[in-house]
C-alpha cells in the first residue's frame, strides 16, 4: 500500500531541493556571465577604446610562429624572435636587420637604450641545456653562455649582466653567489665593505641580482634552512664595489626568476614572494627602504598579477577573480569581483589605465569602469609599450604579424 502522506512530503522536499539547486545554478551562471569578458577583435578594441591612437603599421612576419618580443624602453626598438631567426626593428616598424640562428630562440630581452640583446636559446625543445646569446644592435655576438634554464638579463645601459636562477635544475657551483658579467662574458671581481661575500654565499642560497637602474641593484637570497628571503638594495660603483643602501628580511621566499616577480616605478620597488604554492605576499618599498605595502594573500600555483598603475597606486590580482587597486599613501582598497583575468606573470598597465595580460588570448581591463575584454583575434602574445605612447601587439600564430598603434599628436 502506498503512503500518500509520505509521498507528498517526499515530493515537497524534492521540489524544495530542486528549487534550491536551480537557484544555485542560476546564481552561478549569472556570476559566470558577469565574469566572462566581452570578446572583441583588436580592430574593435582600438576603434572603441583607443580613440587617441591610430594604426601606424602592420608588419607580416614570414614564419610559422613568433616566440617572443621585447621593446627598448628609451628608444622603442623592437626585438622579435621566431623559430630560427631574430628581427630588429625601429619603433616605426621598419626592419633594420634580421639574423638567422642555428638554435631555437626562446625568451629575449633588450636593454633600455636598445644597444644590447640577450636571447635564451636551445637546440631542441627536449634539451634542458639552454645557451644564452648576448649580441649588440649591429648583429655582433658578444659572448655565449651555457645556462641550463637560467636567464641572462642586461642592465638598463647594457654594460653589465645578471642572471636569474631557476630552481627547476641544480645550479652549478661556479654560478652560485653574487655574480655580475661584463660585455666580454667575464665575471667581475666584486668587492664590498658592507657584505662579507664569502660568508654570505655560504649562508645563503638561490642568490639573484637585478639592475633596477644603472647604479642600483636589487639582490634577493634565501636563508638556508628557513623560509625567509633577505632583500637588499645595493649601490653599484664603477670600480665594481657593492654598498648596501638597505636590507630587509621577509618571512616568505622567492622560488622563481627574480625578473618575473619584481616591478619598479620611479623610486619604488614591488616584489612578489611566496612561501609555497598557496601562501605569499606582495611588498612595496621605496628606494629609502620604507615599507609602503605588505599584502599577504593566498596564491594560486602561479604568481598573481601585479603592477604599478602609477607612482601612488598598485594593482593586485589574486585567485577568485578579485582584482584590487591599493593606494600606497592612504592604503585605500578598491576591489571588484566582476572581472576575469588569466593567471599569468606578464602584465602591463598603460597610461590610459588599461591592464593587459597574456594567456592564450589577451585579456584587457579598463580600470576606469572595470569592464573586461578579450582580444580574440590575437592568440598567445606579449604586449609592451614604449616611452612615446605606442601600443605594440603581436599575433604569434595564424598569419603572424606585428601591429603598432601610435598616440595621435595633440
Amino acid at each position: 500500500m502506498i503512503n500518500f502522506e509520505k509521498s507528498r512530503i517526499f515530493t515537497g522536499k524534492t521540489i524544495f531541493v530542486l528549487l534550491g539547486l536551480f537557484l544555485i545554478i542560476s546564481i552561478n551562471l549569472t556570476a559566470r556571465d558577469i565574469l566572462r569578458p566581452e570578446k572583441i577583435t583588436l580592430e574593435q578594441f582600438a576603434e572603441e577604446y583607443l580613440p587617441d591612437y591610430s594604426l601606424k603599421k602592420r608588419i607580416p612576419i614570414d614564419t610559422r610562429k613568433i616566440n617572443d618580443f621585447a621593446v627598448a624602453k628609451n628608444t622603442g626598438n623592437i626585438v622579435l624572435t621566431t623559430m630560427n631567426k631574430i628581427y630588429y626593428l625601429n619603433i616605426d616598424g621598419n626592419l633594420l636587420w634580421s639574423k638567422e640562428l642555428n638554435k631555437l630562440p626562446l625568451d629575449c630581452f633588450v636593454s633600455e637604450n636598445g644597444k644590447i640583446i640577450t636571447l635564451r636559446t636551445e637546440k631542441n625543445l627536449r634539451n634542458l641545456n639552454k645557451t644564452s646569446i648576448i649580441m649588440d644592435n649591429k648583429q655582433n655576438i658578444l659572448f655565449e653562455k651555457q645556462m641550463k634554464l637560467d636567464q641572462i638579463v642586461p642592465s638598463p645601459n647594457g654594460k653589465y649582466f645578471t642572471y636569474a636562477i631557476s630552481n627547476a635544475v641544480k645550479t652549478p657551483e661556479s654560478r652560485k653567489g653574487i655574480k655580475i658579467l661584463n660585455r666580454n662574458g667575464d665575471y667581475l671581481n666584486i668587492t664590498s665593505a658592507d657584505i662579507n661575500i664569502t660568508q654570505f654565499e655560504k649562508d645563503m642560497e638561490y642568490i639573484q641580482l637585478y639592475f633596477v637602474t644603472n647604479k642600483k641593484i636589487v639582490m634577493t637570497a634565501n636563508k638556508k634552512g628557513s623560509s625567509s628571503t633577505v632583500l637588499h638594495l645595493l649601490k653599484f660603483s664603477q670600480d665594481n664595489e657593492l654598498s648596501v643602501l638597505w636590507k630587509k628580511e621577509i618571512e616568505n621566499k622567492l622560488d622563481t626568476f627574480l625578473y618575473k616577480c619584481i616591478k619598479t616605478c620611479v623610486d619604488k620597488i614591488m616584489i612578489n614572494l611566496r612561501m609555497n604554492v598557496h601562501e605569499g605576499s606582495t611588498c612595496v618599498f621605496n628606494f629609502n627602504g620604507d615599507e609602503l605595502l605588505r599584502s599577504n594573500e593566498i596564491f594560486d600555483k602561479t604568481f598573481s598579477n601585479f603592477a604599478f598603475i602609477d607612482n601612488e597606486n598598485v594593482f593586485l590580482h589574486r585567485t577568485n577573480y578579485k582584482p584590487k587597486i591599493i593606494n600606497l599613501k592612504t592604503k585605500n582598497v578598491e576591489e571588484k569581483r566582476a572581472t576575469a583575468l588569466p593567471r599569468v606573470d606578464n602584465i602591463l598597465i598603460s597610461e590610459d589605465r588599461y591592464i593587459f595580460t597574456e594567456s592564450r588570448a589577451t585579456s584587457v581591463i579598463n580600470l576606469n569602469d572595470w569592464k573586461t575584454f578579450e582580444i580574440i583575434t590575437y592568440g598567445s602574445k606579449k604586449i609592451e609599450i614604449g616611452d612615446n605612447k605606442y601600443f605594440i601587439f603581436t599575433q604569434t600564430v595564424n598569419n603572424p604579424e606585428l601591429v603598432i598603434y601610435e598616440r595621435n599628436s595633440k
